[in-house]
């Protein structure tokens, strides 16, 4: 028994020594596997200068996008450009996210700033504003693990950002996804149009309402890159037509035998 309990001793001792576990860094998309976000068909762009301040001043045109985003099995990437160097401590960049078929509010909020991290919320009392304050918080990774401040080539920068699948409490396959992706100067979890924000897709505070805002619908599989979510409705329509032109076939070859 004595030996036993010496044996666990020894482990324990081990395992203290060693510490927790680090948490593994996501991989994020190669350039060409992000997906340019877009309303009525358009790449979202932004002008550059209709916010003070140049950190949060998303910029963008139709070769480069002012916002874009990707998924895997396990997480969902997302994508700023913006005008100045993103890592003071203290801004806020994220995007809205709509689940439920109704585009005119949000249910999710994913916001990165360099003092809190990652966090994943979730916006219960809704509304057609992107300044609707996101209530609850769901889940939360640091930005070594889930983000990465970088230049995008061309004399600005970006802001990747990445979140788990699964701290949504749902399945989103195959859900109709629709963003409004912002910055902030405080890292909250709300645009409000004004100089302390800066709303992809519009030029200062053109509009207010979610809905004016909101980028065409996508939807993922589980392993598959992103589609349009009218994708999903044709590909059903040509299997259909596949279908029923191998039923005639398949008849007129009975009829012949």
């Amino acid at each position: 028994m004595q030996k036993f309990l010496h044996s666990v001793a020894t482990i324990l001792a081990g395992v203290l020594l060693l510490g927790s576990p680090k948490a593994i860094a996501v991989t994020f998309p190669s350039d060409a596997d992000w997906i340019s976000a877009q309303a009525s068909g358009n790449v979202l762009t932004d002008p550059s200068g209709d916010v003070a301040q140049s950190a949060i001043d998303i910029i963008g045109d139709a070769t480069h996008p002012a916002a874009l985003f990707a998924a895997d099995s396990t997480n969902l990437f997302f994508r700023l450009r913006v005008s100045a160097d993103p890592s003071a401590q203290g801004f806020g960049y994220g995007v809205q996210i709509s689940t439920n078929g109704n585009n005119q509010n949000y249910e999710f909020m994913v916001v990165v700033d360099k003092s809190s991290g990652v966090e994943l919320w979730r916006n219960t009392i809704q509304s057609n504003s992107p300044a609707d304050l996101a209530e609850t918080l769901l889940s939360s990774a640091s930005n070594a693990t889930n983000a990465r401040f970088l230049s995008d080539g061309n004399g600005h920068f970006f802001v990747d950002f990445a979140v788990s699948r699964a701290d949504f409490g749902l399945s989103l396959s195959g859900v109709p996804l629709v963003f409004v992706f912002g910055t902030n100067s405080n890292g909250a979890q709300q645009f409000v149009c004004g100089s302390s924000s800066d709303i992809a897709g519009v030029n200062g505070c053109g509009t207010t309402l979610w809905s004016s805002l909101a980028s065409d619908a996508y939807t993922f599989s589980d392993t598959t890159t992103p589609l349009p979510a009218a994708l999903p409705l044709f590909s059903t329509g040509v299997g259909l037509l596949g279908f029923l032109g191998w039923r005639r076939k398949k008849k007129a070859a009975a009829l012949a035998a």
